[in-house]
């Protein structure tokens, strides 16, 4: 598992709490890709990207081009993807590089981002390690803050905390924006 790029930034944006409200008006629903299945999704596109790509590209250094991006609730007893109660995962087979923006409201951030790496640093990690906790150990946490961007390389291992997020509506859930992108 490769990549070291990662860099935190609180108060990404200067308009979060609007950014917010927009994506709790969102519709929600299932998003599939190849075979897994996320609960709570909702797909965003260039008008939300615009909003938040010069800050991207103010911490990143370069012009960016976003593959995809949507928003995430994460609420009680959802899935983590292909029905798994634990499950890790690296975004590499979408684009090279991830933004995380924290939204959940705030005073009720809990958990947060967790990067993980195999405790057993020479073997070669296959997908089906991803289901498996034994195979290992939290690299880094990256606490929950409304307005906090995590921008990362794409090939790190991470996982939301909990992995199944908290919340029983839209506005107590974990809510993130997710985004994938590539050097323009």
């Amino acid at each position: 598992m490769g990549g070291r790029f990662l860099s935190v930034v609180d108060d990404f944006l200067p308009r979060a709490m609007d950014f917010r409200q927009s994506a709790l008006e969102a519709e929600y629903g299932s998003l599939s890709y190849g075979s897994e299945v996320y609960e709570r999704m909702s797909v965003t596109g260039p008008r939300e990207e615009s909003l938040v790509r010069p800050h991207i590209e103010r911490v990143v250094g370069f012009q960016i081009a976003p593959v995809a991006s949507y928003w995430r609730l994460s609420g009680i007893g959802e899935s983590t993807g292909m029905g798994f109660d634990w499950r890790v995962h690296a975004d590499d087979s979408i684009a090279a590089y991830s933004c995380v923006l924290h939204l959940s409201a705030p005073g009720l951030e809990r958990g947060g981002t967790v990067f993980w790496a195999p405790l057993d640093e020479d073997r070669v990690v296959s997908l089906t390690d991803f289901t498996d906790p034994s195979m290992w150990r939290t690299d880094l946490m990256v606490n929950m803050r409304f307005n906090r961007g995590i921008l990362f390389d794409a090939r790190m291992v991470h996982s939301a905390q909990p992995i199944a997020g908290w919340g029983e509506t839209a506005d107590g859930s974990r809510l993130v924006w997710v985004c994938f992108f590539n050097r323009a």
